[in-house]
């Protein structure tokens, strides 16, 4: 997972987000088991195609992990 800020210096995010990862990994999940695909897509997981077999699967892993 990548959250990044494309302002030189940052705007401040990285610190609230750090503060409210248990509610991204929460939602990240959420939308993952929301997505009605069965292998991952590029709404869920990117560009599942790349990323191999089984994407889907290992993603909500670590999503759970993370928790």
């Amino acid at each position: 997972m990548y959250l990044y800020d494309a302002i030189p210096g940052g705007i401040g995010f990285a610190e609230r987000l750090f503060r409210i990862r248990d509610v991204l990994l929460q939602r990240a999940l959420e939308h993952l088991d929301g997505c009605g695909c069965d292998d991952g897509c590029p709404s869920c997981v990117g560009p599942a195609a790349a990323l191999g077999a089984d994407v889907k699967t290992s993603t909500r892993d670590v999503l759970v992990l993370l928790r």
